[in-house]
């Protein structure tokens, strides 16, 4: 699915989308989560885990784990890293952030150089903070549009170097 073609279909009427950080292309590869596997589920799913896939140049890749009730098993994950990148190559560093009953996400911050994701940094509502990936190239201010929020899936594109671009829903 196109990323123009999933970031425009519609919400349910509590779901929202936040603006998309950093840009994709026409060559990118994209994946949404919600669009593609959580909207049509019974019961709204929430953000579990996110965890990061980085090199000391790029982040990598993104897998993310949500929980809904309704599904057997409740805990479900998605991977979305780029071709050619193996996450168990020595060279590749992994960072988790799992989410405890009733925290939130409140800030994520990344930083893009050549057109991919450098750095991210993540800060929950009881404090805990992330920072994952390496500072370099072009801050982006916190795409999370709320303070709090529960984020509900999470959407974005790669190119041949990594994460590309970002986007979320969440209520």
């Amino acid at each position: 699915m196109c990323i123009r073609d999933s970031y425009r279909m519609k919400c349910d009427g509590i779901t929202k989308r936040s603006e998309i950080a950093g840009k994709f292309d026409k060559n990118s590869n994209f994946f949404d989560d919600y669009q593609e596997k959580l909207k049509s589920m019974f019961l709204t799913s929430h953000l579990k885990s996110l965890t990061f896939y980085y090199n000391k140049s790029f982040i990598l890749g993104i897998e993310t784990a949500y929980w809904n009730p309704a599904e057997t098993p409740p805990e479900f994950s998605y991977k979305h890293v780029i071709d050619g990148h193996s996450t168990e190559n020595k060279e590749v560093i992994s960072s988790v952030i799992v989410l405890e009953y009733g925290e939130l996400l409140e800030e994520m911050f990344a930083a893009i150089k050549d057109g991919t994701f450098t750095w991210i940094h993540l800060k929950t509502s009881r404090g805990r903070k992330s920072n994952i990936g390496f500072f370099g190239g072009s801050p982006i201010s916190n795409f999370i549009p709320v303070g709090l929020c529960s984020i509900r899936g999470i959407g974005g594109s790669m190119n041949n170097k990594g994460v590309q671009s970002l986007y979320l829903y969440y209520s």
